[in-house]
C-alpha cells in the first residue's frame, strides 16, 4: 500500500451508537457516500477508553458489512473501539477482507463526534 493513496481522502463519518447495537451491519453502511472515500465508524465506544470495559464486548463490523466496504472500493475505515473484527472468535475475517484489498484499517480513534 502506498501512503500517498491515502493522503487528502474525503472521509464520511457514520453514527452507530454502540448502546444500540454492537454489530455494525451493511445496512448501516447503504445509501451512504462512501465510495473511494474514508469511512470513519462513530459508536462512542471511545468513553470506554482506559477502562477494562474497553476492551470486552466492543463495537465491530460484520463480515458482510467488511465485503460491502470492499465493493465499494473505500480507502480507509476506522472505528472508534478496540478491534474493528469480533474478538470472541480466534479468526479476524475483517481485518483479512479489508487489508486483502488494500484498504486501510484505523481502530482506536477518538473525538469522532465532533465530526459526525
Amino acid at each position: 500500500m502506498s501512503l500517498k493513496s491515502f493522503a487528502e481522502l474525503e472521509a464520511v463519518v457514520i453514527r452507530v451508537p454502540y448502546n444500540e447495537t454492537l454489530e455494525i451491519t451493511e445496512e448501516h453502511l447503504k445509501n451512504k457516500e462512501i465510495r473511494n472515500r474514508a469511512v470513519l465508524i462513530y459508536t462512542g465506544w471511545d468513553e470506554h477508553w482506559n477502562t477494562e470495559r474497553y476492551y470486552n464486548n466492543h463495537p465491530y463490523l460484520t463480515e458482510s458489512a467488511a465485503e460491502y466496504l470492499k465493493s465499494c472500493a473505500v480507502k480507509l475505515v476506522g472505528i472508534d473501539s478496540y478491534n474493528i473484527d469480533y474478538t470472541a472468535g480466534k479468526t479476524r475475517p475483517v481485518h483479512s477482507i479489508l487489508l486483502g484489498a488494500q484498504i486501510l484499517i484505523v481502530e482506536h480513534l477518538c473525538d469522532l463526534e465532533l465530526a459526525a
